[in-house]
């Protein structure tokens, strides 16, 4: 899993807050408890960050494929593919 924090980083930066949705909680009585007040940006980063927490740290099915890989001596390393594409990743950027 590649993550480019250079593309979601726009989710993060400072910009103008919409108007923020209110949600007001009362008693039997109608007699206000407590307010809670959340912008339009805060419900979008509670949702990336659900998916975040969702999604597996580990795939498994890959580290076992690696492994397998490595253990029957058949793992290459080619310098010239991640030169390419460290060079890549850093003028994409």
């Amino acid at each position: 899993m590649e993550i480019y924090f250079s593309k979601i980083s726009g989710l993060y930066e400072t910009q103008a807050l919409s108007k923020p949705a209110e949600v007001l909680r009362t008693t039997r009585a109608g007699e206000k408890l407590d307010m809670i007040s959340l912008s339009d940006r805060a419900k979008e980063f509670n949702a990336v960050m659900s998916a975040v927490r969702q999604s597996p740290d580990i795939r498994t099915e890959k580290v076992e494929a690696l492994k397998s890989t490595i253990q029957n001596g058949s793992y290459k390393i080619s310098a010239d593919a991640i030169a390419a594409k460290i060079v890549k990743d850093y003028f994409s950027a």
